[in-house]
């Protein structure tokens, strides 16, 4: 644990303790008697939440936390209830502050601090979900769930080789522990230890056959020649018509057998597994698109071009950052490769800084402002030492001899507005691709909740239109140097457009970069295999193959579908 943190714990700890004292104070605490009858008397309307909450009556129960709130809001098991429910409804951000106070209210309590570390995982605060995590194994360090929460969390931080230790960590108390196994496949795969992650995922199969399904899975992403074909087949489907299989485990078999029957050109049968997984996932109605569009005309309507100038002072002249956007499946992972293959250039990986950054000036709310509607009048001097924190997490790892450290998160093109503020001479490249195989490509990934208008051909055109529409608008208005990135183009011609890059991005020309499949580094995104193979064309046009299903696709992208 770093000193920032600990300090940044420590301000934490103590404005809590405080805040809990003046509730106390407010409550009426005082004798330990008087306390104990009040907490007895709070004890009845605890266990009716909880009766509640196991018949999903879960309105009734938050109405009876609330309540108890008015007199009990010093009692942790009130502020952890409450909590913990709205962490089910996803209401993350509430659920946040209630275990903010749970924690302080019993600083020793193992569960408190699990339950918080794994709140701030969800939310993006993934630094200090590593300190919460770090203070429930000071309480219980022998518990192999911590280590592998702690391995999740790591990840999320691009620490894929410190998440592994953590993963082993957990496999030295618990070896026969089939999650573990697989916890760890996972962490290798992100290395590019495609071998061993296979011998993980294995392990995790023999020791428990509920695994079976996600082995299966994973080999399909390895691109394995499934030289067991059939058998993997029969033992899929019978997964699927099982009734007692579930959610997840049927969704990871229909991928997996729409991957082998694609290698086997039985593009129908291929489609048919893609479309049950997909509306295995879909059930859940969680894209909201009327959200998409009212976050996009938020960013339309507040980043005018006065707003630049507005802020033209407040960012950084670094031109360390490059930034790699655009659409999932859109090519970044490659132009990322091509790139770091050059011996002055690093990649941070896909960074949830920039979004954090924006989350922080959303909370300005509280100062009667909205971001980012309420950008124009946000003081500059407030919006420098968000570059400095960003760059200093970006070079985080960098050696002396990097020139360039390249942020990889496509969505960042969300944040493109708030990146040309902060870094008006960073590079910018925008990664473009048939817009129809863009959506394929998703909607045959199993991205699961991840990237939730996956799951259904209309939401994928319709997301895409809002895409295309927010960066027209970022090409009116932002000055940072942006080079457009056409996949088809990289593929047919290789060495010119490599070169394109590295020139665009103000580094010399090195032939490494085209031999980017070669280069060591870990890759954490769906192209983790194709990354480390030489260009190729079998994806153009793939949307061809399956055109008789794609109808909804080609309606829902309108303007933007292929003419013929």
């Amino acid at each position: 644990m770093s000193l920032r943190q600990n300090a940044a714990l420590n301000t934490s700890s103590r404005k809590h303790r405080r805040k809990a004292a003046k509730l106390a104070k407010k409550n009426g605490a005082s004798p330990a008697s008087s306390n104990h009858d009040r907490n007895a008397a709070a004890r009845a309307p605890l266990q009716r939440a909880l009766d509640l909450r196991m018949e999903h009556r879960l309105d009734e129960a938050e109405a009876i936390y609330r309540d108890l709130l008015k007199t009990h809001s010093n009692l942790m098991q009130v502020q952890f209830g409450l909590a913990t429910l709205l962490e089910k409804r996803k209401n993350y951000r509430e659920a946040y502050q209630h275990y903010k106070l749970a924690v302080t209210l019993a600083p020793d309590d193992f569960t408190c601090w699990h339950r918080f570390a794994g709140c701030l995982n969800e939310v993006e605060e993934f630094e200090a979900a590593e300190v919460a995590i770090v203070r429930a194994l000071k309480i219980r360090p022998d518990e192999p769930s911590l280590y592998i929460q702690l391995a999740k969390i790591l990840d999320n931080m691009d620490e894929s080789e410190k998440g592994l230790r953590a993963v082993e960590k957990a496999l030295e108390l618990e070896p026969e522990n089939a999650l573990h196994h697989f916890e760890k496949g996972r962490c290798l795969l992100a290395l590019g230890e495609f071998d061993q992650a296979r011998r993980a995922y294995e392990k995790a199969a023999e020791l428990d056959p509920e695994f079976t399904e996600i082995l299966y899975y994973q080999r399909s992403q390895m691109r394995d020649s499934f030289e067991d074909a059939e058998e993997v087949l029969k033992n899929l489907e019978t997964t699927v018509n099982a009734s007692d299989t579930t959610r997840d485990h049927k969704a990871f078999a229909h991928f997996t057998i729409g991957r082998i029957k694609e290698s086997q050109k039985d593009l129908d049968g291929a489609f048919e597994n893609y479309a049950k997984a997909n509306a295995t996932w879909h059930e859940d109605g969680s894209f909201d698109p009327d959200h998409v569009k009212t976050v996009i005309n938020e960013l339309v309507g507040a980043f005018t071009p006065e707003v630049f100038e507005l802020h033209r002072s407040a960012g950084s002249a670094s031109t360390v950052p490059v930034f790699i956007i655009g659409m999932p499946r859109s090519g970044t992972t490659l132009v990322e490769k091509i790139i770091t293959s050059h011996p002055h250039a690093e990649t941070a990986g896909e960074l949830k800084k920039m979004g954090q950054l924006s989350r922080t000036l959303w909370r300005t709310r509280s100062e009667g402002l909205t971001y980012p509607r309420d950008i124009a009048m946000v003081d500059p001097e407030r919006l420098t030492p968000f570059a400095d924190q960003y760059l200093a997490r970006l070079t985080r790892d960098c050696s002396d001899k990097t020139l360039k450290v390249i942020d990889k998160l496509p969505m960042n093109f969300y944040q493109l507005g708030l990146i040309s503020i902060l870094f008006p001479n960073a590079s910018v490249i925008h990664c473009k691709r048939d817009p129809m195989d863009i959506c394929l490509s998703c909607y045959f990934q199993n991205f699961k909740d991840a990237v939730e208008f996956s799951n259904d051909l209309e939401s994928l055109g319709f997301y895409y239109r809002q895409y295309e529409r927010l960066m027209a608008h970022w090409k009116d208005v932002v000055s940072v140097p942006m080079l457009d990135v056409q996949y088809e183009e990289v593929v047919a011609n290789q060495e010119e457009m490599s070169r394109k890059i590295v020139d665009f991005i103000g580094l010399d020309w090195d032939d490494a970069c085209l031999n980017f499949h070669e280069t060591e580094g870990t890759v954490r995104t769906a192209s983790q295999w194709q990354v480390r193979q030489p260009v190729y064309n079998s994806s153009v046009q793939r949307w061809r193959r399956y055109e008789k299903y794609l109808g909804p696709l080609r309606d829902a992208l309108a303007e933007h579908a292929p003419t013929a």
